[in-house]
């Protein structure tokens, strides 16, 4: 029974020391008492409420020159960017700035397909000519290869393909990219 009892004293003192002692109220700790990491500040936790993520938008300034506005969308799909490039309100824009995409011009359709965004628009797109024409493609051009997954651009207008030119009009067969129309970045 002896042997018993002390062993019963030996676990218990053993179980105490190995607990955590008691205090009657909070104890500072120095900076070297602290567990590893544990003075680290944790990245905050951030949350993306609909209508929070932003996309780079191309627009043109006094100066017939592609500028880049970020604007608020929904979601950073290519269909989705395109359909608020096309809808953004002129008279939203900073003074000087304009868009030379014809009013009322929708996206009927996208899809990508080996990095080339296809773009079906709606025949208001073609109501223009020239100059205007080439930046208003350039816009779409911009703001779609702004874009992770889009590397050029094929236009079409109706369901049909269109041929578009370049910023010095020249009629591109192949889909275009930003670089037919690095003269009119501003």
């Amino acid at each position: 029974m002896r042997r018993l009892l002390a062993l019963a004293l030996v676990l218990f003192a053993v179980a105490a020391a190995c607990g955590v002692p008691e205090d009657d109220s909070p104890q500072e700790l120095s900076a070297d008492e602290v567990p590893f990491g544990l003075l680290t500040t944790a990245p905050a936790a951030t949350t993306t409420t609909p209508g929070s993520l932003q996309a780079t938008l191309y627009f043109v300034n006094a100066d017939g020159e592609l500028t880049a506005e970020n604007r608020d969308v929904e979601d950073q799909g290519a269909g989705t960017v395109i359909e608020t490039l096309l809808a953004t309100d002129p008279a939203g824009l900073p003074a000087g700035i304009s868009s030379s995409i014809p009013p009322d011009t929708t996206l009927l359709r996208s899809s990508i397909e080996d990095r080339v965004l296809t773009v079906d628009l709606s025949g208001q797109f073609t109501t223009i000519e020239g100059d205007r024409f080439n930046a208003a493609v350039a816009q779409i051009v911009f703001t779609a290869t702004d874009l992770d997954d889009v590397g050029a651009v094929s236009f079409r207008v109706d369901g049909e393909a269109i041929t578009v030119g370049d910023e010095d009009g020249v009629a591109q067969e192949e889909p275009v990219t930003r670089n037919d129309y690095d003269g009119l970045l501003a």
